[in-house]
């Protein structure tokens, strides 16, 4: 059964703080859905694509885990996948499909990028640094993206998804305007 047909006393069991009971449910559900959403990608025209992907590593994440991860750091590390672990396991299983080199350039915000091989072994490297991290900082898309697009450029113009992964708090996003322009214009270019 999917969420979107839960009873309400379904609902309440997702929505409690032990939800073990309906997580073989949900993780069905997911897994059926991510092969749906790459059936769809190839039925709409995807034969290839190339993933970049970005990870909020600010302060903002333990505030936010407070409130929403059970008082823990949404970076926290240990008993069962954080919100972030997760993200890059469905979107690395959907996407790999469509990426023939596999690589994938990571970048956490203020930290210098890295090549995986892979989205497991993003999932290895962000396991690794993670417990090492100070998080700190403001939310700030604009070395990522300046990044990716430089990443783009080298590439002669393949076709890349970038994904930047945030605790969904975006205040504000700050880009120069001369980059900004830059971005605009390659988005509306056609191949």
């Amino acid at each position: 059964m999917r969420p979107g047909t839960w009873t309400k006393k379904q609902r309440k069991r997702q929505n409690s703080k032990h939800c073990i009971d309906w997580a073989p449910e949900l993780s069905e559900w997911v897994k059926e859905t991510k092969q749906e959403v790459t059936e769809a990608l190839a039925c709409a025209g995807l034969e290839s694509s190339n993933l970049i992907v970005g990870i909020d590593f600010t302060k903002r994440n333990e505030w936010t885990g407070a409130k929403s991860f059970r008082k823990r750091s949404l970076h926290h590390i240990g008993g069962g996948l954080n919100p972030y672990e997760q993200a890059i396991s469905i979107i690395g299983k959907t996407l790999s499909a469509f990426d023939e080199d596999n690589l994938i350039p990571c970048f956490g915000f203020g930290d210098d990028k890295r090549f995986c091989n892979g989205f497991e072994e993003v999932l290895r490297h962000y396991r690794e640094i993670v417990p090492k991290l100070q998080l700190a900082g403001p939310t700030s898309f604009a070395p990522v993206i300046e990044m990716a697009m430089t990443i783009v450029e080298q590439s002669g113009g393949q076709y890349h998804v970038l994904v930047i992964i945030v605790d969904g708090q975006v205040q504000h996003c700050v880009l120069t305007s001369k980059r900004k322009d830059q971005a605009f214009e390659r988005q509306f270019q056609l191949p």
